[in-house]
């Protein structure tokens, strides 16, 4: 597949179908996103297409999330469903990118479907796409500086440190945890020790 070609279709698509506010921070993702996956010697701009699309679906209607999530029929997000629903868009997005791009790379899927959540199954797209996301030029939130600091020395330890992050914010807020984050995270504490 011509990754290059296919992100400059998606970037110019999603600009017209993206709020301003989430086009601007979908590119800042992207550029991350090439920037680690060269650091790890992963094809950037297979990156660049993934962290393209990872918020595609974001601020669609519940609906149309619920449409793409059900047929995704992907293990482990039916907690969303009920508990935060608006945890369906990677899952939503991945299925939505597979049906108008013709995208059938499991890495580039997964890392749209994992992006929110973390998974145990997380390959190395996916830990990119999902520290991209939290740790874009634009994030200012306590302790950023230090995962960005980690994701050059190593990407499993970025990626514990920012579930980290997300479980104790996702705790003061008093929503629930989902299970797949706390299962990922447990996952990468106990590959590092």
């Amino acid at each position: 597949m011509d990754w290059t070609r296919l992100s400059d279709q998606i970037q110019k698509d999603i600009e017209k179908n993206m709020s301003s506010k989430r086009f601007q921070h979908t590119l800042a993702v992207m550029e991350c996103a090439k920037a680690i996956a060269s650091h790890w010697g992963i094809a950037p701009m297979k990156a660049a297409v993934a962290a393209l699309l990872h918020d595609v679906a974001r601020e669609w209607p519940l609906e149309k999330q619920c449409l793409y999530y059900e047929k995704a029929n992907i293990d482990g997000f039916s907690f969303c469903a009920q508990e935060v629903p608006a945890l369906l868009h990677g899952p939503a997005g991945s299925q939505w990118a597979s049906d108008n791009y013709d995208i059938v790379d499991k890495d580039v899927l997964d890392a749209i479907s994992f992006h929110t959540l973390g998974h145990p199954k997380m390959g190395d797209l996916a830990k990119i796409i999902y520290l991209s996301d939290k740790i874009e030029v634009n994030r200012t939130y306590n302790g950023v500086e230090e995962i960005r600091k980690w994701v050059e020395k190593s990407i499993d330890k970025a990626l514990l440190l920012s579930l980290d992050q997300t479980i104790v914010y996702v705790v003061q807020k008093g929503h629930c945890l989902h299970p797949l984050t706390v299962e990922t995270r447990n996952l990468f504490l106990h590959k590092l020790q």
